[in-house]
């Protein structure tokens, strides 16, 4: 069985790289539609992607994490502080955070977010063929499951490989 199976993705920012992510985790029939929730400000994305890809779209944030196991946060570097700060108090222990945002440390990541259990992971531009590749690397707080689940999300998008050093 999947380690995604029975499992909620929210995407908060769903842009080019979390589309593709949502693509290929359909594709490969690692989830159900109605397993993802993806927000986004504008309603003709929205309308977009749920046209698409048959999926739940919410304008709001905050809405689309409350109920997600995982949450893909795939937000501009710049709108970390906005962002983190808005969905941090709808974050609870057990979900996983991956964030896909260029430069922002988990240092960072956990400090905005005031949680402990992410993925730091930057998938590159093949990964939305299906043919990336992506390094990844998982707080000391993340959990087994956790890191089962992560490597099964960015294998939707080709070859993974779990780092134990941030630098990497």
């Amino acid at each position: 069985m999947s380690p995604l199976a029975n499992r909620t993705i929210a995407t908060v920012g769903s842009g080019v790289m979390a589309e593709a992510m949502i693509a290929g985790l359909l594709r490969g029939r690692l989830v159900e539609p109605e397993q993802v929730v993806a927000s986004h400000p504008r309603v003709e994305r929205r309308e977009q992607l749920a046209r698409e890809y048959g999926i739940r779209v919410v304008a709001d944030n905050r809405e689309a994490v409350e109920g997600a196991d995982i949450v893909l946060l795939a937000v501009k570097p710049q709108m970390l502080i906005r962002v983190g700060r808005e969905i941090a108090p709808a974050l609870r222990p057990g979900q996983l955070v991956l964030s896909i945002l260029a430069g922002a440390t988990t240092a960072a990541l956990t400090a905005v977010l005031g949680h402990d259990q992410v993925v730091r992971a930057m998938p590159n531009t093949p990964a939305r063929l299906g043919k990336g590749m992506t390094v990844w690397y998982a707080t000391p707080a993340t959990t087994p499951d956790q890191r089962a689940q992560a490597s099964a999300l960015l294998r939707a998008l080709g070859a993974e490989l779990e780092v134990d050093d941030e630098k990497m």
